[in-house]
């Protein structure tokens, strides 16, 4: 055994971690990492020009259906104004009908007198010839 310091470490810096050596460059990035990056931008890409054609397709999509609740709404109102212009027109006929039906009753009730009147004549009538026979 020598004395001169061997390659061992002190009992202090037994546990100590070894530093680097300081003149270690750093490695410069693989070609395959720069491709891996390029292939990412292109899945990007192509996933944002997807989902722009995709809202694009929605887009008309609420277009169209916009319209066509547009035109519904349209054609109901009309035929709500359809609807009010016939309910009307039902309830003057019920009127009119019904005051057809009072003239039409009034005169059956005239005639029925009438009626009476003349059996009553009648029978009066028919006593009196009886009476002077």
């Amino acid at each position: 055994m020598s004395s001169a310091p061997s390659h061992d470490l002190p009992p202090a810096h037994a546990g100590a971690p070894v530093a680097a050596p300081a003149a270690i460059p750093a490695p410069a990035p693989a070609p395959a990492a720069t491709g891996r990056g390029g292939a990412v931008t292109l899945l990007l890409g192509t996933v944002a020009a997807a989902a722009l054609i995709s809202s694009g397709l929605l887009w008309q999509r609420l277009s169209a259906i916009q319209e066509q609740l547009a035109r519904q709404s349209a054609d109901s109102g009309a035929q709500a104004i359809e609807a009010r212009t016939m309910a009307r027109q039902a309830e003057e006929l019920v009127r009119d009908t019904a005051a057809r039906l009072s003239v039409a009753e009034a005169r059956v009730s005239e005639v029925a007198l009438q009626r009476s009147q003349l059996e009553e004549l009648m029978q009066s009538l028919s006593r009196s010839r009886d009476e002077n026979l």
